[in-house]
């Protein structure tokens, strides 16, 4: 019984950290059908928890070094370590935050979508469509009430529920990923109230003159919010269908409308989403209480004895305080923010872990399932009518739903990154791993795509690093389309330029890049006990 009551707790587990992708109510509730299929699962979980145990004590656990050194401040002020060096963009800096990421790599991931931002921020404010298009996707998304208070309830709105058991993906019930409701949004009065707001805030901007402060300050205020509480931006999202789903409109597209909903519902049912019914980590997020490192430090230098979900800041991104990237010559937040990613998801130590740890990829919240959501939202929104679904979302779109995220400290960009090679059935940029093909899933659960060092299973060093060459290549093809998307200035470009600058004309924001001489490659050092692991697991299957 004391596995059971353990499996669904599991299943309440997953389905808590789920409400912070908007992939379920803000209560998590245990249907009844889950708990008996949870149940059945006992005996499986029971017989495999040994060999699963086994398996896991063998194989490298979390980063060792990091383990061993202190709290981040605490730690430089026993080396006397400056801050300069802590925070240095410089490709030989190995020096990790307290959530295990390397700094030079948030701070990376940080500036590239700041720069994204600024070249929208910029479009929006010369009275292209771009951002108030997004916004306006959202604002009129169609209802899921089909009365006051009773939400829409169709087979297509489930996913099947997936645990790791053993090893191997197992069906455990279904889970509501459309239509799921939220406490925010409690009835259909208080939809329409949220919605007609964010039109409120779109008809604004289409008020505005282009090139004025003003309009500035709207689109502004429309790349922040989602991040608003006054917005209600998740309570919408978790109450509502795409834009080309409301049949009172005169943008209805039933086809694009479900094939946005497939898109959203297949990426969801990934073998990365699984939950490990032996550490409950989920999309290689940790549990409560699992990595008890990164929460102390976190309440120590942090926190400081402020709960999680008050710690509001006009910060961007992923990067620890302490370095985070100046934004003074244009601010993201008029007001401060809570990034949940950030301050309340930490590193499992599960596979999908170990590949964003050992590929050197920084870790915010796992595999994002917000990223899509956006995506099927601005994809059949109500100015795509009529289009086929690979060509109602561009890349500029793309690009500035994913600093929206990434700066509001959701998802780092290798998580939001599998949602848009998903989309496109196709490799945008090669991450580090993936799940498998588009059409199938991987055998073992995760592809890597790092042929030469295999970070996903490796867990050696080579000067203070993990094997994080697919990771840069990633965000090195990334830098390329957005070069081509926002073109930058070919004024003043410093190549290896450590900061990212702004002026206030079109299109002038320099690009930040990486390019000094990267450490030597560990690429043949294989670790042997990762590769026991490897067989063990697949001597179970």
């Amino acid at each position: 019984m004391t596995m059971i009551l353990r499996a669904a707790f599991l299943v309440a587990v997953s389905q808590a950290d789920s409400c912070t992708e908007g992939t379920c109510s803000s209560i998590p509730e245990i249907r009844g059908s889950q708990l008996i299929q949870t149940v059945s699962l006992a005996g499986k979980m029971r017989e495999g928890h040994k060999l699963r145990k086994d398996i896991h004590e063998s194989r490298q656990a979390w980063d060792p070094e990091l383990l061993d050194r202190h709290c981040l401040q605490a730690w430089m002020n026993e080396t006397n370590t400056p801050r300069s060096e802590v925070c240095s963009d410089a490709v030989t800096n190995s020096v990790k935050d307290d959530k295990g990421n390397y700094i030079q790599f948030t701070r990376w991931e940080d500036r590239l979508m700041y720069s994204v931002w600024r070249s929208a921020l910029e479009s929006c404010a010369a009275g292209q469509p771009l951002v108030r298009d997004i916004i306006a996707s959202f604002a009129q998304r169609q209802t899921c009430f089909i009365n006051e208070t009773t939400l829409d309830d169709q087979p297509t709105f489930y996913i099947p529920s997936k645990i790791l058991v053993d090893g191997k993906t197992v069906i455990n019930g279904t889970d509501k990923v459309l239509c799921t409701g939220d406490s925010k949004t409690a009835n259909e009065t208080q939809l329409q109230e949220q919605l007609h707001q964010l039109k409120r805030l779109v008809d604004k901007y289409d008020l505005e003159t282009p090139g004025t402060p003003q309009i500035t300050h709207v689109c502004q205020e429309m790349l922040e919010a989602h991040t608003l509480e006054k917005y209600s931006f998740i309570g919408i999202l978790h109450s509502t269908r795409p834009a080309a789903c409301n049949v009172k409109s005169e943008f209805l597209d039933a086809n694009l409308c479900s094939d946005a909903e497939v898109f959203l519902t297949t990426f969801q049912q990934r073998d990365l989403f699984v939950t490990d019914a032996d550490s409950g980590g989920f999309k290689g997020r940790a549990a409560e209480g699992e990595n008890n490192r990164s929460e102390m430090c976190m309440e120590d230098e942090t926190l400081k004895g402020e709960e999680w979900f008050d710690h509001k800041v006009t910060l961007v991104g992923s990067t620890t305080e302490l370095c985070s990237i100046d934004t003074s010559a244009q601010p993201v937040f008029t007001e401060p923010v809570l990034k949940v990613g950030v301050y309340h998801e930490y590193q499992s130590d599960n596979d999908v872990a170990d590949a964003y740890r050992q590929c050197g990829a920084p870790f915010v919240a796992g595999i994002s399932a917000t990223m899509p959501q956006y995506m099927a939202a601005v994809a059949a929104g109500s100015n795509k009518k009529g289009k086929n679904i690979l060509d109602a979302l561009d890349m500029q779109e793309i690009l500035v739903l994913m600093s929206m995220l990434e700066l509001g400290g959701f998802h780092a960009m290798t998580g939001l990154t599998m949602a848009v090679n998903y989309f496109y059935k196709d490799m945008v940029v090669i991450p580090p791993f993936d799940s498998g093909s588009f059409f199938e899933e991987s055998e073992n659960g995760i592809r890597c795509h790092d042929t030469i060092t295999n970070c996903c299973t490796n867990a050696t060093k080579a000067n203070g690093f993990y094997n994080h060459r697919v990771y840069r290549e990633m965000m090195e093809s990334w830098s390329a389309i957005i070069d081509t998307q926002f073109p930058p200035s070919t004024d003043n470009l410093e190549p290896g330029k450590e900061t990212s600058t702004t002026t206030t004309t079109t299109n002038t924001v320099e690009r930040p890049r990486n390019t000094s001489e990267e450490p030597k490659s560990n690429a043949h050092a294989v670790a042997p006990i990762s590769l026991l692991a490897m067989m063990l697991i697949t001597l179970t299957q």
